[in-house]
């Protein structure tokens, strides 16, 4: 077996305040996961219901006359969205965040 782990008292301070930052980075790190895991649900769940509300329209019966030139923006915003996902940036979430944002504002005019 190892030595026994002296109490903190005794421990020097530069290695009390290490293990409480690595403590504090830790509690983070979770934070972080959970955030961004939520941040994604929320981003999912948003684009699903644009994408129900531009299929409920296009599927009823005359949908507004606006209907046809809004998609084709649409589109055109989607296609524009450049994402580079294997760099992990967060621009590109504030990017798919805006165009989120973005289809919204025109589905919600319908």
């Amino acid at each position: 077996m190892g030595t026994p782990e002296p109490d903190q008292a005794q421990l020097p301070a530069i290695v009390r305040d290490a293990r409480a930052l690595t403590e504090e980075i830790g509690r983070v790190q979770s934070g972080l996961t959970d955030i961004a895991r939520n941040f994604v649900a929320r981003l999912n769940a948003e684009l699903a219901a644009v994408q129900r509300r531009v299929v409920d329209v296009a599927a009823g019966r005359n949908p507004p006359r606006r209907v046809r030139s809004d998609l084709a923006e649409m589109i055109e915003i989607a296609r524009s969205l450049q994402l580079k996902p294997n760099k992990g940036r967060r621009k590109d979430m504030k990017r798919v965040d805006g165009l989120v944002g973005e289809l919204q504002g025109i589905v919600e005019k319908w």
